[in-house]
């Protein structure tokens, strides 16, 4: 199997985040951490998270520093157990982040094309008018999502059965469970992608 930076800092997200990304664990306001280019972790709070940069502040800092899909290997929101990795998604393009959803022989990453800090109104304050206050991440409705095997080329992925059963050519058992399939949904993709990845990782 093909490793490479991006793949090795993945697998040091899993082991930091736990073996499942969906897997809920207890949430703290220092639970988020970025990996650094030189693969450093620094754990701290992440705010205002977007496809372009954030803003981290380390545990034992006082204040909030921008980092950018550039100078970053990755960073995890531990609110959402959420991991992103900067990628280019066209040849020439500056990286974004995407949100890493499943990674192996096959990825599935994931363009959440908005990602913000998002304001909340209480109903009244002290004075009797309307309050507003800032936290929680708000995720765009609008989601692109994109595989890739080996690491290669990211293929935009439009829930069209071919690309995935052309990628899956070396588990026909897979594939021809998919051409079963009645529907075929990102739920469905995302299944498969991680039912593909498991058995790769089971091979001698």
């Amino acid at each position: 199997m093909h490793f490479n930076n991006r793949l090795i800092t993945f697998m040091a997200l899993l082991c930091l985040g736990g073996t499942q990304l969906s897997y809920a664990q207890k949430k703290s306001k220092t639970g988020d951490y970025i990996v650094t280019l030189q693969n450093d972790t620094l754990r701290g709070q992440i705010k205002n998270p977007n496809g372009r940069k954030i803003r981290f502040k380390p545990i034992d800092g006082e204040s909030f520093s921008s980092y950018t899909a550039d100078n970053i290997n990755a960073y995890y929101l531990n609110k959402d157990s959420m991991a992103f990795i900067p990628l280019a998604i066209k040849l020439g393009s500056k990286p974004i982040f995407l949100w890493a959803k499943e990674r192996g022989k096959i990825d599935l990453l994931i363009d959440l094309v908005e990602v913000k800090s998002y304001p909340s109104v209480m109903p009244t304050g002290p004075s009797g008018n309307p309050t507003m206050m800032f936290g929680g991440i708000s995720f765009g409705k609008r989601k692109i999502n994109y595989i890739r095997k080996d690491g290669g080329k990211l293929i935009k992925l439009k829930k069209k059965r071919a690309v995935l059963t052309d990628l899956m050519a070396d588990a026909p058992e897979i594939v021809a469970s998919i051409q079963t399939e009645r529907k075929f949904n990102k739920e469905i993709i995302a299944k498969y992608i991680h039912l593909y990845n498991q058995q790769q990782l089971s091979k001698p």
